[in-house]
């Protein structure tokens, strides 16, 4: 497990079931240099999506797992998920 997908996993832990951007962990992470970040934490986002572990949504619906979102995305893990 690496650095990102710890820190969006803590984050999930922290925020329960409600939904955040990738942005925001990056921010609590580096909150000078975060936008250097967002491509590596949106990316460890969509891998942890195609796994199962977390979920995506985009303007309330879920992300399409076939095409990687274009815009901004949010990030969530129900309450009732065992991974």
């Amino acid at each position: 497990m690496d650095i990102l997908e710890t820190a969006i996993l803590e984050m999930c832990r922290k925020y329960q079931a409600k939904s955040f951007p990738p942005s925001e962990v990056v921010q609590s992470m580096y909150p000078v240099d975060w936008k250097y970040f967002t491509e590596e934490v949106n990316q460890k986002a969509w891998e942890l999506y195609q796994k199962g572990v977390v979920c995506l949504t985009q303007d309330g619906k879920a992300v399409d797992k076939n095409h990687f979102p274009k815009a901004e995305f949010l990030i969530y893990k129900p309450k009732d998920s065992k991974k």
